[in-house]
């Protein structure tokens, strides 16, 4: 053999063992964590730096198999309608691999190789978050939880236990029926499944001042109740907030009651300010030394009724009502180098009272056409009074009084029938 020709052949086979080295075979079997039966049909993604390299689906077994020639790290995404989905990291380097059964549900740890349980996945212009397992069980109350969740423009306050979206208060479900803060604050992490999130708020609510939504979907639930509570206080400035909410769920009932208190007492409060006003040939200098005391009483009580015959059917009853007290008073000195001096007291107390009853249903025909109907009606009253009293240098004395009483009486009704064209397109 001519040596160009040795050359040639030597060439060939080095092509075709380096070919052989780089390809590998990646399997695995995808399994539901509930009761690991085989999950049929699941799409599996192979990708490279975000890059679509093949797709395949599991088969009747649930198994799946992949031949490839990337030998950079690959990320494997398994995805099912109805599971949390899973996403693996294969690292570089490694050849074939079997990735054993892989848990659609809950994140688990194999060798070399990590599934994460929580999934983003960007939907019609929303972000679907399934929180992980390892979040979950780190998050003391669902506030905690939201404040793990890498999630763009969204605040997570856990001590005035509040979210916020680009600095406003959110549109927030729970289950597909309208919600607020008081029951996010009352869900317990573990009762979380996913979260639907979005910076723009649905036409559908834009009328009602909201920044952003929150959908929230809850776990389904055994027969069975349970009851949460949740409190906080500092004996300093005294101040006690607390939560107490119990639930039983029973076939496609849900019954909820929930108390919600905040008491506040503050004595040492003092506010001191120096202000100038100036003008052409003008200046008055005013200085105040206040003390301020105050306290409230904040309830808020709430039942809830949830009856969901199917899972495109759901009727929701709640009543609240909102019992508060509270009363300010205001003891400072006045040094106005107009006016004069004086002192000054101050008082006010206001009751407000503010009952409820919500009735919800939402219809779910098909993926296309949904009905929502909404019926609040109010009954709201509020009793408020301030005194106020200035005692000048010189005896001057002059005292004023402010009492107004509101009462409201407000019945909303409100239809939805929303239609979808497509991922983009809807009208409500």
């Amino acid at each position: 053999m001519s040596h160009p020709l040795r050359i040639l052949v030597a060439m060939i086979f080095l092509l075709v063992a380096t070919s052989n080295v780089s390809a590998r075979t990646i399997c695995g079997t995808v399994l539901s964590e509930c009761d690991s039966t085989a999950v049929v049909g699941a799409t599996c993604r192979l990708l490279a730096d975000s890059k679509f390299i093949s797709g395949t689906v599991s088969d009747i077994s649930g198994a799946f198999t992949f031949d490839t020639d990337v030998s950079s790290n690959i990320t494997l995404e398994i995805g099912m309608t109805g599971y949390t989905g899973a996403t693996v990291i294969i690292d570089r380097g490694q050849g074939n691999i079997n990735l054993g059964n892989l848990y659609l549900s809950e994140g688990v740890s194999l060798d070399e190789v990590t599934v994460t349980g929580k999934a983003m996945i960007d939907a019609r212009g929303r972000t679907i978050v399934f929180p992980s397992k390892s979040d979950i069980k780190a998050s003391s109350t669902s506030v905690g939880l939201f404040q793990k969740l890498p999630l763009a423009g969204l605040e997570a306050d856990p001590i005035n236990r509040s979210l916020k979206v680009d600095g406003a208060a959110p549109m927030i479900l729970i289950n597909g029926v309208p919600s607020t803060m008081a029951d996010v604050n009352t869900l317990q992490p573990k009762d979380i499944e996913k979260i639907e999130y979005s910076r723009i708020t649905p036409g559908r609510y834009a009328d009602r001042g909201m920044n952003g939504l929150i959908n929230i979907t809850l776990r389904k639930r055994n027969d069975g109740g349970q009851i949460y509570a949740w409190g906080r206080s500092a004996v300093a400035t005294a101040f006690v907030d607390g939560s107490v909410e119990a639930s039983y769920h029973q076939g496609p009932s849900q019954f909820s009651l929930s108390w919600t208190p905040s008491w506040r007492n503050y004595q040492q409060v003092y506010d001191n300010s120096d202000e100038a006003y100036i003008g052409d040939n003008f200046r008055v200098d005013i200085k105040s030394h206040d003390r301020n005391p105050f306290n409230y009483f904040y309830n808020q009580l709430q039942t809830k009724y949830t009856y969901s015959p199917t899972e495109s059917t759901t009727l929701a009853v709640t009543f609240s009502a909102t019992p508060m007290t509270s009363k300010n008073r205001l003891v400072g000195y006045d040094d106005d180098s107009q006016l004069g001096a004086c002192d000054k007291f101050s008082r006010s107390t206001s009751r407000d009272f503010a009952p409820s009853l919500d009735l919800f249903l939402r219809r779910d025909f098909n993926e296309s056409n949904s009905l929502e109907a909404q019926v609040v009606g109010t009954i709201s009253s509020s009793d408020y009074r301030r005194e106020n009293r200035f005692i000048y240098d010189g005896g001057d004395e002059r005292e004023y009084v402010m009492d107004a009483d509101n009462r409201r009486r407000s019945l909303i009704t409100e239809v939805s029938y929303t239609h979808t064209f497509g991922a983009n397109t809807s009208l409500s």
